[in-house]
């Protein structure tokens, strides 16, 4: 046990230096450094590696479909105005719902 005119950050100190808390939270630290540096490099080398990879692995191309030829914005809305009853109707029938939409 310390002695009475020891203080608690005294005491507290030697334990530290008794287990070799110095030493652990040496390599603790470099630990951390090190993961966070290996992190920071592969964010940086990213756009790099990511080219590489779609030189291999090309994306599809995207086929954009036309409307048929004489349709219009008009012929469609009997088709929207079913589809928004349809919706409004699900989500009124949806348990927990506040009066609708």
């Amino acid at each position: 046990m310390a002695d009475a005119g020891q203080t608690w950050s005294q005491t507290a100190f030697d334990n530290v230096m008794q287990a070799n808390g110095l030493g652990i939270a040496a390599v603790g630290m470099t630990v951390v450094f090190v993961a966070l540096s290996l992190i920071s490099i592969f964010i940086a080398l990213l756009p790099r590696i990511l080219e590489v990879i779609s030189g291999i692995f090309p994306e599809p191309p995207v086929v954009a479909v036309q409307a048929a030829a004489g349709g219009s914005a008009a012929d469609d809305a009997p088709l929207l105005a079913a589809i928004a009853v349809a919706l409004q109707h699900e989500l009124e029938q949806r348990p927990g719902a506040a009066g609708g939409v």
